[in-house]
């Protein structure tokens, strides 16, 4: 990409944006057609796991809407259900934008359905708006 023109400037002016503070990110959950759709869609391939249950909550393991069903090692992400409704998620878009993924969309569903079954598994309810998950996190 440097040998492009302007390549190298692009390339520095990544660098520093990485390099800057880092933001923390909040887990909230408001409507959200398209995620909502994704995590259906990973929920129905079965790309997400039963839970652990760990003191401070529910951690699923859900792998990634690109992993082939033959992969040994797919591209999976942990992701955290918190009694104190904090939710995290390992995924670039978590990290990088905040609010609830795919990801933390499809265990908010999948927990939904497993309880709906009879599993005798925490109610976890995430905050509605990113204001509400700082004064959580605070």
């Amino acid at each position: 990409m440097g040998s492009i023109p302007g390549g190298e400037a692009l390339l520095k002016q990544k660098l520093a944006a990485r390099s800057g503070p880092i933001t923390p990110t909040f887990a909230y959950l408001c409507p959200n057609e398209s995620r909502d759709e994704a995590a259906a869609q990973l929920l129905g391939n079965n790309r997400i796991d039963i839970p652990s249950l760990d003191p401070s909550g529910l951690v699923f393991k859900c792998h990634s809407s690109l992993a082939l069903d033959c992969e040994k090692n797919p591209v999976s992400y942990k992701v955290r259900l918190g009694l104190d409704q904090l939710a995290s998620c390992e995924c670039q878009d978590f990290t990088t934008r905040g609010g609830a993924c795919k990801h933390i969309h499809a265990a908010l569903l999948h927990l939904s359905d497993l309880k709906s079954h009879g599993l005798n598994l925490p109610d976890i309810q995430l905050p509605p708006s990113a204001d509400d998950a700082r004064i959580l996190q605070a």
